[in-house]
């Protein structure tokens, strides 16, 4: 039956983004160029993330940020390239890049794909624009995932990458994007076999704290959908799934789904990433998290859908 639903979902949704993404007004040029300073922050969400760049690249700084948060890795990708060049000493652009490059939650990057993200590090670290103490915890997080690629395997990389985000998050109370994005770590290192969920746990008391005070930011939002998502814990993500899709319209329709997780699969990982996303996005199927499938049955989260918490255990803080 479920197998039955989601295939219901996912021609309904074919069928809306037909027709949205049919508008002869779009043309073949407006589809094959991306236009990153139309994805205002009412698009995107609210997201602050102070740099020590070029006043002029800040709010792209910013938007390059959200486009991270909501998976949209190819297009940060091109927007932090972007800022690198408008402003060559800009070291966080070249953070940004590395980022760009690794999707945590499901992609093992290749040699070449690491090698790409230790070149920017480098670029980060040896620019000769200022960088604050905060800028260079960032920067050091990073490199402790691309540092030693040759040496260490992936997990070891992603946990050492989480250690150095954890370094950040705790000298930095205040900057909410550091526990956004070691919220996220903390997913990206989860241990394949850990039925526990320790690490969901720990991000998602992480993020529930700054959903109730920041509920606009785009990674809290998206984070605890994942967070979450898991069979047993999936009716707690909805609230923040139907805030997802208010805070981030023009990408709820992003896969939130680059883990597979099923009643049979304790890993709950698979290698198949979603697409990305050119602007405007194609038609996709709707998003396939458990918080999502136990939605109603439109091809977005309904706002309207009553939460019901039966079978949920609520998570104790840690």
């Amino acid at each position: 039956m479920k197998r039955i639903a989601c295939l219901l979902l996912f021609f309904s949704f074919s069928f809306f983004a037909l027709t949205v993404f049919a508008d002869p007004a779009v043309t073949d040029d407006d589809q094959s160029h991306p236009h990153h300073e139309d994805l205002a922050a009412a698009q995107l969400g609210t997201v602050a993330f102070p740099i020590s760049c070029a006043p002029s690249v800040k709010k792209a700084f910013e938007r390059g940020v959200a486009l991270l948060h909501s998976f949209w890795y190819e297009e940060a990708e091109k927007e932090f390239q972007q800022i690198a060049t408008e402003d060559p000493n800009c070291a966080m652009a070249h953070w940004g890049v590395a980022m760009s490059l690794w999707h945590q939650l499901w992609n093992h990057p290749d040699a070449k794909v690491n090698q790409r993200g230790l070149d920017e590090v480098h670029e980060a670290k040896t620019t000769d624009g200022p960088t604050t103490a905060r800028e260079k915890a960032y920067i050091a997080a990073i490199v402790a995932f691309y540092g030693d690629s040759k040496k260490l395997n992936h997990e070891a990389r992603a946990k050492a990458y989480s250690a150095g985000m954890k370094k950040v998050y705790e000298s930095y109370p205040d900057d909410h994007e550091a526990a956004v994005f070691y919220a996220l770590s903390l997913l990206g290192s989860e241990p394949h076999d850990d039925a526990t969920f320790a690490n969901r746990r720990q991000a998602a008391a992480i993020l529930e704290k700054l959903f109730a005070t920041d509920p606009d930011h785009p990674g809290v939002a998206h984070y605890l959908i994942h967070s979450y998502d898991k069979p047993q814990l999936a009716q707690l993500g909805l609230p923040a799934a139907r805030r997802y899709a208010q805070v981030a319209p023009p990408l709820r329709t992003l896969s939130t789904c680059p883990r597979t997780s099923s009643p049979a699969s304790a890993s709950g990982r698979t290698t198949s990433p979603p697409t990305s996303l050119p602007s405007p996005p194609p038609a996709k199927p709707p998003p396939c998290t458990w918080a999502a499938k136990a939605t109603s049955s439109t091809p977005w989260i309904s706002s309207s859908t009553p939460i019901s918490k039966a079978g949920a255990k609520p998570m104790p803080p840690r």
